[in-house]
């Protein structure tokens, strides 16, 4: 799959947020200033979604 895919998980520090695949080529760097925009699902450990975007 060519998708990015992370593990988030919710610890007394705040959110942990775990990488699982990253793509051997991107062409598309980010730059400072740059505004970026993100798809996620928010899920609590017993599976309620608590936000999703």
């Amino acid at each position: 799959s060519s998708r990015k895919q992370c593990i988030l998980s919710a610890t007394p520090a705040g959110l942990k947020i775990d990488v699982v695949y990253t793509p051997e080529v991107c062409t598309q760097k980010s730059k400072n200033g740059d505004m970026l925009t993100m798809h996620y699902k928010g899920t609590l450990q017993d599976g309620t979604t608590f936000d999703s975007r």
